[in-house]
């Protein structure tokens, strides 16, 4: 059963979100939030962990923010030195 894994409700809330559905994805987000309450504060890391690509990065945190949750400051690219 994919309920019990936090990540389903994740994404399950983030689609809802995309798509208008904010009472369905408030529901999603906050059984994430309950069964990994780690994840969204450490959002950048955790995605990173996972080899999110940038561009699904900012989807991701797009569909959270339209839940109204409240997503840590996206850290600054690291400054690319030549020579």
């Amino acid at each position: 059963d994919m309920r019990r894994l936090p990540l389903f409700h994740a994404v399950a809330a983030i689609i809802l979100a995309q798509n208008g559905m904010i009472a369905e994805g408030k529901a999603e987000i906050a059984e994430f939030q309950e069964m990994a309450p780690g994840f969204i504060p450490n959002l950048w890391a955790e995605l990173n962990k996972r080899n999110i690509l940038p561009d699904a990065q900012t989807r991701i945190a797009e569909g959270l923010e339209k839940l109204g949750v409240a997503l840590p400051p996206r850290p600054e690219p690291p400054v690319q030195r030549s020579g």
